[in-house]
């Protein structure tokens, strides 16, 4: 199972399910992943978008690539956490969350040829409002959720 929550432990997750639920949650009290999507990585050529939901349940047959969404999400948090900023990928060692060899290792029929390619969107805590710098009272943008993509050679 994805547990995909900003919790203090296991036993929250029914909790926090009920709550989300019944509509009675403070949903923007965190921020959540809620669409991720991916080529070229490990055994996935396209994804597509997957919705994730605060808990999200992997189901298939074996080497059908389950495994590889959680470490697309393990490779992502121990970049974005790594001190090396020149470091695109940490595609990390024996003390690391996950370990995926080479570059090369982790893509889709290690082609190198073909970018892994990544987005992702998050619903956040409070909506994000960008003022438009040439109206006094204008706005350029305002969302409760925001997202990201990137291809990476």
């Amino acid at each position: 199972m994805l547990y995909n929550a900003l919790v203090q432990s296991w036993q929250e997750i029914p909790q926090i399910a009920r709550e989300w639920h019944s509509g009675s949650a403070t949903r923007k009290a965190f921020l959540m992943l809620i669409k991720l999507a991916f080529e070229n990585f490990k055994s996935w050529r396209d994804t597509g978008e997957i919705r994730l939901a605060p808990i999200t349940a992997l189901f298939g047959s074996n080497s059908s690539g389950k495994s590889s969404l959680l470490q697309m999400l393990l490779l992502l948090k121990q970049t974005a956490k790594s001190p090396d900023r020149a470091q695109v990928l940490n595609l990390g060692d024996d003390r690391s969350l996950v370990a995926l060899g080479t570059f090369q290792e982790a893509l889709f029929q290690h082609n190198l040829e073909a970018p892994i390619e990544v987005s992702m969107t998050w619903t956040l805590p409070t909506p994000l409002e960008i003022a438009d710098p040439a109206q006094e009272s204008g706005t350029l943008f305002k969302d409760s959720t925001i997202g990201f993509s990137t291809a990476i050679h």
